[in-house]
């Protein structure tokens, strides 16, 4: 499938997500709950060394991503912020894709 170590994937915190982002990215995990625990930043950290975290856009989600940032940086593992990309992209393809 073309994966191999060093590939982003992109984590989410619920299955809708993970499930539109698989239509267009084919490394795409839920971990179904706020943030990511040790036991699984200790996993990703033997598949890949980078990661993007969608995290919900509320208090619950943007404080399970400052924790999950840190605890991914303990394991090496570079992480970016969906977010930050949005002024990137471009919404009409979103609209297509999600609609």
């Amino acid at each position: 499938y073309g994966f191999s170590f060093g590939v982003p994937i992109i984590f989410s915190e619920g299955l809708f997500d993970s499930e539109m982002i698989s239509l267009v990215y084919r490394f795409s995990f839920a971990y179904m709950t706020s943030g990511i625990s040790d036991v699984l930043a200790q996993f990703i950290s033997t598949i890949t060394d980078k990661a993007i975290l969608i995290p919900d856009n509320d208090k619950a989600g943007m404080f399970g991503f400052e924790k999950s940032v840190k605890l991914l940086n303990r394991y090496n593992i570079k992480t970016k912020n969906f977010f930050l990309f949005l002024k990137k992209l471009d919404f009409n393809v979103l609209q297509l894709i999600a609609f």
